[in-house]
């Protein structure tokens, strides 16, 4: 980089600035983007599916570029390479199933059925459902954990319990990340955290 400094520039880009070595950090400019509004990523998907023939008009495939546009989170580059591996993988049957798919996420109607499982059922009955849903669809418990934390923000609880819940999930989260392979063993503690959140909010009800 600091041989061909005057005829030459490089431009390294990133999601995530730590990633790049302090030693390479220090000879660069940082330019932070900001995500991508939805109707701009939307309309460059309709661009790419018009010009790559891949149907966008049913109620099926709109609801599969709003998966897309969902997951992609505002990174066109992201999105753009998960809608490429949707057409390739499903023959361009773009729709909502097919993209979670692929993405390997759950979908929001799995991920509703997780939280009216911890959220209603009992201890035991909750975890062998969500055990059996997690196998069954090929679900990664740390992608759930990342519906679940921003699903705990719109239950309603007292500000006590919901900080007890989030510090549990987080160090669920945490052990998972760190290496842990007893994905069944954090599952219980997840059932068992919410199973603790309700008894709290049961006792503030009283």
């Amino acid at each position: 980089m600091e041989k061909y400094v005057k005829n030459a520039r490089f431009c390294l880009i990133c999601n995530y600035v730590s990633k790049i070595i302090p030693a390479l950090q220090s000879r660069c400019t940082r330019f932070r983007f900001m995500p991508l509004p939805t109707e701009f990523v939307k309309e460059r998907i309709e661009y790419v599916c018009g010009n790559e023939g891949i149907p966008t008009g049913s109620s099926e495939q709109e609801a599969g570029v709003s998966a897309v546009i969902t997951l992609g989170q505002g990174d066109m580059r992201r999105t753009l390479n998960l809608l490429q591996s949707v057409a390739m993988g499903h023959a361009n049957a773009l729709s909502e199933e097919n993209v979670y798919a692929t993405a390997g996420k759950p979908r929001p109607v799995d991920v509703e059925e997780i939280v009216r499982c911890l959220l209603n059922e009992e201890l035991g009955v909750a975890f062998e459902r969500i055990k059996e849903l997690t196998a069954h669809k090929g679900i990664a418990l740390v992608d759930v954990l990342h519906e679940l934390h921003e699903l705990v923000f719109q239950i309603a609880m007292s500000a006590k319990a919901r900080i007890e819940l989030v510090s549990a999930l987080a160090d669920i989260e945490w052990n998972l990340m760190g290496g842990s392979g007893q994905e069944v063993l954090q599952l219980g503690a997840v059932v068992g955290a919410f199973a603790m959140a309700r008894q709290s909010m049961v006792a503030e009800a009283v």
